[in-house]
């Protein structure tokens, strides 16, 4: 199945198999789930959020300083 990702400005279609989770969908794009948030729609999710065709997530890189 097809998931649309949001990173920034760009949108990318990531190929992952039925019944896939976030998790599944940022290990196809090599992300470390630790360095992102994931929405979907206006609510956050966790990296087990089961994800259905042609859905749209976003993911949002965290930034940390001192």
């Amino acid at each position: 199945m097809k998931v649309k990702v949001i990173m920034g400005r760009e949108e990318k279609e990531v190929e992952v198999e039925e019944g896939a989770s976030v998790a599944d969908v940022l290990k196809a794009l090599g992300i470390n789930r630790e360095e992102v948030i994931v929405k979907l729609g206006d609510a956050i999710v966790t990296e087990e959020e089961p994800l259905e065709e042609g859905i749209r997530i976003e993911l949002i890189r965290v930034i940390s300083g001192g």
